[in-house]
């Protein structure tokens, strides 16, 4: 690879180690907020937005710098099966 290929991937590269950099620093701030905000409620609010913010904009930093959609994942309980019956098991 020579050229503006090769020159674009490593500027790809850097930006990407930058914002592994800024995910480290992040996750450091968020355990000495979590240890200042033990007792107020508004400031674990204010810092739970101010950080989701923060993850979004990284994220699709991250999504522009390597061309892919990144996911978010969520957790919880699932729904129900919603499959047609007669492709459930014992269904007909």
């Amino acid at each position: 690879m020579t050229g503006p290929l090769k020159q674009e991937q490593a500027i790809k590269l850097d930006m990407l180690r930058s914002l592994a950099r800024s995910q480290r620093a992040l996750a450091r701030l968020i355990e000495c907020a979590a240890d200042i905000t033990d007792a107020d409620d508004g400031m674990k609010l204010g810092l739970k937005r101010n950080l989701a913010a923060l993850a979004a904009y990284q994220r699709a930093l991250a999504e522009g710098i390597v061309g892919i959609r990144i996911h978010r994942v969520i957790s919880g309980k699932p729904g129900a099966i919603w499959l047609d019956r007669r492709v459930r098991p014992g269904g007909r």
